[in-house]
């Protein structure tokens, strides 16, 4: 009888615990920044009021992170040292209710296991702390020790023993830059927290404890980047935000400018910057981003923070209400804003490759002009004429509020090449009113004074701090779009009927979610109806889209709108393309172009309405309508200060 063959040897090989821990240091630990960020979120679960950091070499040298924190006993700090130990979790319920920073037990072992590690360690009241040593995971000491409350980490020579790994680490600049960026976050996420900060042999870096958040905002980028800041609040049942946005005319090309926290956690969500790009809609241009530092507080059951290495992705259990909430506030805020008692000057961001103008005080809201106003009364001499390549339909009058104001003794032109001036008598000085007149009981009503017109493009004015130039053909957009805007969201539109009717046969989902929005498109002015099974006919386009691209393939058309209802779940979306995509193409075809000539009334006509526009700082394409050059900033420029 054969004997059976001998079996062959198992491939199957149950790692050591010293290898297990390298690999997956491999997944938590990719270059010093991970390091520093997994430290300081310790330092900051263990409630420090302060924490200090010291780095060399791009931390590829040294990471060291101490705090004022609780503190571990000598057990507890052993334990921290073993794999998925954590205080922060018991069972996976706690996982629901999760709001502190780390919480799988990963990090420690995991550095320990590449580096050369130090870990000091005593909680308040006790006569000595515990200090181990640690070399790529070999435990070479533990011993008691003398320090003050809290706990010093120090890591050095960062992945020493895995030559392959620490070879793919960048230059010490660029690894700083990554340390950089996380102490950024920790700095913003936690204003109350003081960091003390030392790179190399650089000056020390002190963010003082207990600031607010406006505070700290100018103690990391400087104060001139918070003055190109807009604050945000909302508040929605258990939902609340807070924080501060770039306003219309600040943006980035990239998004390395937007902070986002999720219950003080920062995060990066594809659902909150969609959020933030539809909250602006018109008030960028294409292609740009805006700045932002904003703080999401939600119900910790209503999170999943369990679903990247890094914790840096987020998932929310309600979407949709997530990206509607933060919409809604930015666009608020962007409104209040226009509402503010804010200008615009030429002043640009740090890190901004577009001029982006710092916000001040002025006297009045709007520059004094009030919400609503009637047209200007004709000048002496002169019938008060409407703006040139107005609408179709004639607009309601604006009623008005506040006189218009009109100068007895207008400026002298400029001497300039290229300025058109408006009527004026010679140059003068204009006397000073005497208090008790009847004109300086009377506030300024406009603000500013218009002075003339450059190159036939841009109206001159004089505000009370300095001079503002207007863009006469983004201001008459803006004007224009928001008018076409409010006809169309109160339904005040008409149809153009095509020549020959189109039918769209569509699948059978998407055509049972259209007969479920035909009134929803028939009220914007298409002609549409069921024409037998899954096909519609199309009769009628809204006028504003008849003549474009749009117009010309309607069962594209017809695709696209189906698909904004169905990815927003209502109308917003879709009168929100209409108005990005087609009622802004309507205003900039009607408004006023360069080289049209304003005769001073239309000058003025034009000024008012913009100020009264809800966001009148950009047009709807996102480009600003005027910009602003202080009276500091002319004399700088001429040599009077310094």
């Amino acid at each position: 009888m054969a004997s059976s063959p001998a079996p062959s040897p198992s491939r199957i090989r149950l790692l050591s615990e010293h290898v297990a821990n390298q690999i997956a240091a491999g997944e938590v630990i990719e270059r010093p920044a991970s390091v520093l960020k997994e430290l300081l979120e310790n330092a900051l679960d263990a409630r420090s009021r302060r924490v200090g950091v010291r780095t060399r070499g791009g931390g590829r040298s040294l990471v060291e992170v101490i705090d004022d924190g609780h503190g571990m006993n000598r057990d507890d700090a052993l334990l921290c040292l073993e794999r998925h130990a954590t205080s922060k979790l018991r069972d996976t319920d706690d996982l629901r209710h999760l709001l502190s920073y780390g919480f799988r037990g990963e990090a420690l072992p995991s550095i320990a296991s590449v580096s050369k590690f130090l870990l000091q360690t005593q909680e308040p009241g006790a006569i000595e702390g515990t200090e181990i040593s640690i070399h790529g995971g070999k435990l070479l000491s533990v011993r008691e020790a003398g320090l003050a409350h809290g706990t010093r980490v120090e890591v050095r020579s960062l992945f020493y023993n895995l030559p392959a790994r620490r070879k793919f680490l960048r230059t010490e600049k660029t690894e700083l830059s990554h340390l950089q960026h996380i102490l950024l976050l920790a700095g913003l996420a936690r204003p109350d927290v003081g960091f003390d900060i030392v790179h190399d042999d650089d000056a020390p870096v002190r963010w003082p404890a207990g600031q607010d958040l406006q505070r700290r905002i100018a103690s990391i980028f400087g104060p001139a980047w918070g003055a190109d800041l807009v604050p945000v609040s909302g508040e929605d049942g258990d939902l609340k935000l807070t924080g501060f946005i770039g306003r219309p005319g600040v943006s980035r090309a990239t998004r390395q400018e937007q902070f986002l926290f999720v219950n003080k956690r920062p995060v990066e969500s594809r659902t909150l910057h969609y959020a933030l790009q539809e909250g602006y809609h018109n008030a960028l241009m294409r292609g740009r981003y805006p700045v932002t530092v904003l703080f999401l507080d939600l119900a910790p059951e209503d999170l999943d923070v369990n679903i990247h290495p890094a914790k840096r992705e987020v998932r929310f259990h309600d979407e949709g209400r997530i990206r509607f909430f933060l919409k809604k506030a930015v666009q608020k805020a962007l409104e209040g804003f226009a509402d503010a008692p804010l200008s615009v000057s030429l002043g640009a961001g740090p890190g901004s490759d577009v001029p982006a103008p710092s916000v001040r005080e002025i006297a009045s809201p709007r520059y004094g002009i009030a919400s609503r106003l009637a047209p200007p009364p004709a000048s002496p001499g002169r019938e008060a004429a409407p703006i040139a390549r107005t609408p179709d339909e004639a607009l309601p009058p604006r009623q008005s509020d506040l006189p218009i104001p009109r100068e007895e003794t207008p400026l002298a032109p400029l001497p300039r090449p290229g300025l058109d001036p408006l009527p004026s008598a010679p140059l003068r000085p204009e006397p000073e009113p005497e208090p008790d007149s009847a004109a300086a009981a009377s506030p300024a009503p406009l603000g500013f004074r218009l002075l003339g017109i450059l190159a036939k493009l841009y109206l001159v004015a004089e505000s009370p701090e300095g001079l503002v130039l207007i863009d006469q053909h983004a201001a008459h957009e803006r004007i224009l779009f928001e008018k076409l805007l409010d006809r169309l969201r109160r339904r005040e539109v008409e149809s153009q009927r095509l020549l020959l009717p189109v039918t769209v046969e569509l699948p059978p989902r998407e055509s049972a979610f259209l007969e479920s929005e035909i009134a929803s498109l028939q009220a914007i002015g298409l002609g549409i109806a069921p024409f037998g099974a899954r096909t519609f006919v199309v009769d009628a386009l809204p006028p504003m889209i008849a003549n474009t691209k749009h117009g010309a393939n309607v069962p594209e058309l017809i695709r696209n709108l189906l698909a904004d209802l169905q990815e927003e779940g209502g109308e917003t979306r879709k009168e929100r393309r209409l108005s990005e995509e087609t009622v802004a193409k309507k205003a900039c075809r009607f408004a006023v172009k360069a080289n049209d000539r304003l005769s001073p009334p239309e000058a003025e006509r034009l000024l008012l309405d913009l100020m009264a526009c809800h966001l009148p700082y950009t047009c709807p394409h996102g480009r600003p309508t005027m910009i602003q050059i202080t009276k500091p900033e002319l004399e700088k420029k001429f040599g009077r200060i310094v």
